[in-house]
């Protein structure tokens, strides 16, 4: 090793070195032991590996990984924005903690995505100006990767979810609704009440969601970040995450209310049902429909 003035520099390499030598010590034990410790063996590599990545420049191989997906994706190399200076290992050792996780959005146009997709919005009957906002900006996103629950009765919670102490705030405070109801039918005689606790994302309005800063600013200050860059998915973000990186978003039959780009067709919309085409298949509901059925997730859009 050649001399190196640089202290931290020189410890880095020092743990680099150390980790190596524990990957090989790990690969002479699989050889020994067979395939009886393989699961321990995994688990301690991906332990390793956690740590070099964090010895290495913030982002490097989480820049490395967006790229090949996305290329795969859309069949083709394409250019990632920079990655944001404000991001750090902490920060992200912080918000996966929290199940979130740091995903890039390539810039691109309606004509990139599939035709599964085009014929899906077709039969929603979306005119050229939806078209026009089918794009995906070119930022990088973090993504509330929460596992949506399937249809129950009382409704279920979702796993592990890091938003319901926060959700049981906004409650409290009215800022979400409490004991939300579903607009009576025509079989009905009044509204019904839900069976829903006071931790679920269900029976929220997208406009609660979207329109009030004390949401947002409650929800932005568990992730420590500005609350202006709270919200929920917009439908081809929602497409582009779930196709490459969280396929599970579609295997169940609940849907999840997105971002509402297109307010002007008089329409709030959701996605993701098992049952209803997974993220081709669309909803859409007047902007004040609560849902039993229809929970949310959030992103949070970092562009510097």
């Amino acid at each position: 090793m050649q001399n190196i003035n640089c202290p931290q520099l020189k410890k880095q390499l020092q743990e680099i070195d150390k980790i190596q030598a524990d990957i090989e010590l790990m690969i002479v034990d699989v050889d020994k032991q067979g395939l009886s410790d393989l699961d321990k063996m995994i688990n301690m590599l991906s332990s390793l590996m956690i740590k070099l990545e964090e010895l290495l420049p913030v982002g490097l191989m989480l820049q490395k990984r967006e790229r090949q997906k996305i290329g795969r994706f859309f069949k083709r190399e394409v250019e990632l924005p920079e990655f944001p200076k404000s991001v750090t290992h902490e920060k992200i050792r912080n918000w996966e903690r929290l199940g979130f996780k740091l995903h890039c959005l390539p810039k691109t146009s309606f004509e990139d995505f599939d035709n599964n997709l085009k014929n899906s919005l077709y039969q929603f009957g979306a005119s050229l100006g939806f078209f026009s906002k089918f794009e995906l900006n070119g930022c990088w996103i973090l993504v509330d990767t929460c596992p949506k629950p399937e249809i129950s009765e009382p409704v279920t919670e979702y796993n592990n979810d890091s938003l319901a102490p926060v959700i049981v705030k906004l409650k409290a405070m009215g800022l979400l609704e409490a004991e939300p109801k579903v607009k009576a039918s025509k079989q009905q005689a009044s509204d019904k009440k839900m069976q829903i606790s006071q931790s679920s994302r269900y029976g929220q309005t997208p406009i609660e969601l979207e329109s009030k800063i004390g949401v947002k600013q409650a929800f932005a200050d568990l992730l420590n970040v500005e609350w202006t860059q709270v919200g929920l998915p917009r439908l081809p973000e929602y497409y582009f995450l779930g196709n490459i990186h969280h396929p599970e978003w579609s295997k169940t039959s609940t849907m999840e209310w997105l971002n509402n780009d297109f307010a002007s067709l008089g329409s709030t919309i959701c996605s993701g049902s098992s049952t209803k085409n997974g993220f081709s298949g669309i909803g859409h509901f007047n902007s004040e429909y609560r849902s039993q059925n229809i929970g949310f997730r959030l992103v949070v859009r970092i562009d510097k």
